[in-house]
């Protein structure tokens, strides 16, 4: 019986025995989840901490800029951003990220954009004019046959720049924002005109009308004015009439300007209103003229070699030299006569000058013409 006892002990100490591997397997892994319990605990706690500690998006303000000098209107309304994004949805912020907005410079310049030239200014000269008259044209070059640009007023003052050769025109800054020319006559200047330089390139004045006509050997200076012509019935027949400017020589209206290629035709009175050209008519030599081959015109040498000139309205003057002067009939003659006598007045392809009055002096019975041509150092 006893030693029943003692197997029945042995066999419960054998099953304790088994089961004791189990138990402190059980044990390991109540630990082991004891142990992962706290860290993932530990690990929320941390991320609460870091919540709270993390300012929530909504709360971030828009960073504060100091003023600049540039004045701001206010706003109630959030600034707009200096460029323009494309809309994407935006991830969550975390930790790591969200860096501090970086302002961008109000006057850092764009790269690759030329800035647009600026208007013309006046330069900081010494030297400035003021207009003395109730207005003042402002022109391309320096003549009144130049382009009008502009205009200045009373009182109105620009820089001086430069002055032509003569000192009588100025060129200015500015007019409307470019540079002009203006008469010297209308202004005061701040300095003396020695003082001002002379332009170093001066606009070339397109053509101009003839003004005024000097023939020194024969005491003649006289005006011009334009001149047209007129239709009017002679003995049923409808004739062209040049007119007739009255103190003063006419230009023909259709002819060409001094100094240019073609004919300048210009005509005056020799004994009556302001007998322009009477001296012309005075100078005919009936006893040295020759009679040419047509049978009808003579010629006579006695003006040739003598100087014509002639002053355009662009205020240049130009040199004619005598060539010949002729003499033919013109009253009560055909019609096929009078065109034959105008070959004179007819366009030609060189510089020429051709002046037109009567003769004899006390009568107009004959015309005179006087053939110049433009003296070669101007051609």
């Amino acid at each position: 019986m006893q030693g029943y006892r003692r197997g029945a002990k042995g066999k419960r100490w054998l099953r304790t025995a088994s089961l004791f591997p189990l138990m402190v397997g059980i044990v390991f892994l109540l630990a082991a989840a004891a142990r992962c319990g706290s860290t993932l605990w530990a690990r929320q706690r941390a991320q609460v901490r870091l919540t709270q500690a993390m300012p929530t998006p909504a709360a971030l303000q828009e960073p504060v800029v100091t003023p600049t000098p540039v004045a701001m209107r206010q706003s109630t309304t959030p600034p707009p951003t200096a460029t323009p994004q494309p809309t994407t949805t935006t991830p969550t912020p975390t930790v790591e990220a969200a860096p501090p907005p970086t302002l961008t410079p109000m006057f850092a310049p764009t790269a690759g954009l030329t800035p647009d030239p600026l208007p013309a200014r006046p330069p900081a000269a010494a030297i400035s004019a003021e207009v003395m008259a109730t207005s003042l044209n402002v022109r391309a070059g320096p003549g009144t046959t130049f382009r009008r640009l502009g205009g200045l007023s009373l009182g109105q003052q620009v820089a001086v720049l430069a002055r032509n050769p003569e000192g009588t025109w100025l060129l200015v800054c500015c007019v409307d924002g470019q540079q002009g020319w203006v008469s010297a006559e209308y202004v005061k200047l701040s300095q003396p005109m020695e003082a001002i330089a002379e332009a170093t390139v001066i606009p070339s004045a397109p053509p101009a009308v003839p003004v005024r006509i000097v023939i020194p050997d024969l005491g003649i200076d006289a005006p011009v004015e334009e001149v047209g012509w007129r239709v009017e019935e002679v003995r049923g027949e409808l004739r062209s009439t040049w007119e007739m400017a009255s103190f003063a020589a006419g230009h023909h209206s259709n002819s060409a300007l001094p100094g240019q290629p073609g004919n300048v035709v210009i005509s005056g009175h020799h004994n009556i209103e302001g007998k322009v050209f009477k001296n012309i008519s005075l100078a005919w030599d009936e006893e040295t003229a020759e009679l040419q081959e047509d049978g009808i015109t003579k010629r006579s040498h006695v003006l040739d070699g003598y100087t014509i000139t002639l002053y355009d309205a662009a205020g240049r003057t130009f040199r004619y030299i005598i060539e010949g002067m002729y003499n033919m009939p013109d009253r009560d003659v055909s019609e096929e006569q009078r065109r034959y006598n105008a070959r004179f007045i007819a366009p030609t392809s060189e510089p020429l000058l051709t002046l037109v009055t009567c003769w004899p002096y006390t009568n107009n019975t004959h015309r005179i013409v006087v053939v110049a041509r433009l003296a070669e150092e101007q051609r």
